[in-house]
């Protein structure tokens, strides 16, 4: 699968499940609980013992797309892509990290906060930028950035829940970066039948918003 083809069915789902765990133990549950609620497009944090072994594990699934998250160094990116990565996500702009990914077909997103940190993402070669770390108000916030920058797709991380995907979508969100509400109850890795249920809401939720268009938002 070609790196367009990857971005635009990750514009098509809108959906990222991160999952960082403290232990390999139980992981392979959590994804498959992921994938029953509807949510088919997963980034597993390198931070996360055997996550190599997971996406490769998960990246020949017919109807799944897997990526790493937390790629730091080159070693990541190429551990990442060995493991059949199709996306290369990182909390930070790393251009050499990005010319390997996209060397190797898949899909990058670096992370960024500022204008000026958005904008070098994007001109380094970053194919979604990851809205790193998410602001209080990230609607505001998103808006604002939008105005200025239309054609750099934002996919906000952090404070993704059923009441706010529709809204940051609607504000013009590319994709959403959905992590510790949907994997995890008070800091504690919840269990697979309720992780279902909460993708399957967030499935849910976003159903009617709208899709990723580089169009400007009016405020």
């Amino acid at each position: 699968m070609g790196t367009e083809r990857i971005r635009n069915l990750i514009f098509d789902q809108r959906l990222i499940a991160v999952v960082r765990l403290a232990t390999a133990e139980g992981a392979e549950e959590i994804i498959d609980a992921i994938i029953e609620g509807g949510i088919h497009v997963i980034e597993i944090t390198l931070t996360t013992p055997g996550a190599a072994d997971l996406i490769a594990t998960y990246s020949g699934r017919e109807g799944v797309t897997m990526g790493a998250g937390t790629v730091l160094t080159m070693g990541d990116a190429h551990m990442s892509l060995d493991a059949g990565a199709a996306f290369v996500a990182s909390p930070v702009t790393n251009v050499a990290i990005m010319n390997t990914a996209a060397n190797g077909g898949a899909v990058t997103m670096p992370g960024a906060y500022t204008p000026t940190e958005i904008l070098h993402a994007w001109n380094g070669g970053g194919d979604i930028v990851k809205l790193f770390p998410a602001p209080p108000d990230t609607v505001s916030y998103l808006t604002a950035m939008r105005g200025p920058l239309p054609a750099i797709p934002l996919a906000p991380s952090g404070g993704i829940t059923p009441e706010t995907a529709p809204l940051l979508l609607q504000a013009g969100a590319a994709a959403l970066h959905v992590g510790t509400w949907l994997t995890h109850t008070d800091g504690v890795v919840s269990d697979p039948k309720t992780i279902a249920r909460r993708s399957a809401q967030l499935h849910d939720a976003i159903a009617h918003a709208p899709r990723y268009s580089s169009a400007p938002i009016q405020a």
